[in-house]
């Protein structure tokens, strides 16, 4: 009889291994093509049958008693509660969203699920760039990257250039090309071959436009691979769990300042500059070529305004000498508190207030055109 339980239980033992890996593997397994809502309900089941079997051998090992040395059953105890809280909180992270500054943790991806759209026909998170919405309509494209799509703010109308569309007449049409991780040379292709032109273009610019040039130049930028500073082993047990993975991304990394001064060093670098701001005058002259009004926004390291400002105004002062307005973020928000400029404090995007003083100033200059 005690070898048939001994038996049942190390059986049980397996059994709940085996579906502890399931679910930790299911959480970035490429093989399972569903949607994101099919992966949450798939990945609760396998919750559910995790607490069950853990049941199983609680009661089995511990409530039936079967197992006299009291060492083992108070070890067993311990191993149950903290399987059981860890299934537990992992059915509950498994919701929550949050966005980050990578969009490489789990929560991103999740706030990504929930609140990234509409996607249109060109990927970018905008209504469908219909011929509607050109027909009698003086066309303003606004380029950038996350900061224009909006990462970080759940309701796109909350972004500076829903804002600005509602405070033109209605014989202005507003499109948003915002496109994560895009830069001078990728907005200049959309521009060339988007096949209308717009009246005016906004252009983003932030500190990270030069790094596609500088990478290609005889530096380079700073990326430290992702849960680098675990082994591997335990970043298997992170990168695969919505709620290790949240607690993990609680604590500050240091690659994010090793991150901003290589940009620093870019902008350094005169032959990198120069190239950088040979792909912002394709851009200048492509406007000029076409008569489009440009006017530009020029973003900083939010989280560190002073750091960054020399290196921006650089770009700043380019655009200015050709009589180019700009918008220097900068100095919109130097008074802010940081809580205030930005989403969160894992996200250094523009917040909904810095979106609407964007908007603001954006207007006042179209008043003067």
């Amino acid at each position: 009889m005690l070898k048939k339980n001994i038996i049942k239980l190390l059986f049980l033992f397996a059994t709940q291994l085996l579906l502890l890996w399931f679910l930790l593997a299911t959480t970035t397994a490429q093989c399972i093509q569903v949607s994101w809502q099919m992966k949450i309900v798939i990945k609760l089941v396998l919750i559910f049958v995790n607490i069950f079997v853990l049941l199983a051998i609680f009661y089995s090992a511990v409530i039936k008693g079967q197992l006299k040395n009291v060492h083992l059953k108070n070890f067993l105890s311990l191993i149950f509660s903290l399987l059981f809280f860890f299934l537990l909180f992992e059915s509950i992270f498994l919701f929550i969203p949050r966005s980050h500054r990578s969009g490489a943790s789990l929560a991103a991806q999740r706030w990504s699920d929930y609140y990234w759209k509409p996607i249109n026909q060109s990927g970018a998170r905008d209504i469908p760039y219909s011929e509607d919405r050109f027909k009698n309509k003086q066309a303003i494209f606004v380029l950038g990257d996350s900061f224009t799509a909006g990462y970080g703010i759940k309701d796109p109308k909350d972004r500076f250039s829903d804002i600005i569309a509602k405070k033109l007449p209605e014989s202005f049409s507003v499109f948003n090309f915002g496109n994560n991780g895009a830069n001078s040379s990728t907005e200049l292709a959309m521009l060339l071959n988007f096949p209308t032109k717009p009246k005016g273009i906004i252009l983003q610019y932030f500190m990270n436009d030069i790094e596609e040039v500088c990478s290609g130049e005889r530096k380079s930028v700073y990326k430290r691979p992702l849960y680098s500073d675990m082994s591997p082993f335990l970043r298997y047990f992170v990168k695969n769990s919505y709620f290790l993975d949240y607690i993990y991304w609680e604590f500050p990394h240091a690659e994010q300042n090793k991150y901003s001064a290589s940009l620093y060093d870019c902008y350094k670098d005169g032959e990198v500059l120069k190239d950088h701001l040979n792909e912002l005058s394709l851009l200048r002259l492509f406007a000029k070529d076409h008569k489009i009004d440009l006017i530009v926004i020029v973003v900083p390291f939010l989280n560190d305004i002073e750091g960054s400002k020399k290196y921006i105004d650089i770009v700043k002062s380019y655009f200015q000498f050709y009589k180019i307005p700009v918008v220097d973020v900068g100095e919109l928000v130097k008074d802010l508190p940081l809580k205030k400029r930005i989403v969160n404090e894992h996200d250094p995007h523009a917040s909904v207030l810095v979106h609407r003083m964007i908007a603001d100033a954006l207007f006042d200059i179209f008043l003067k055109l």
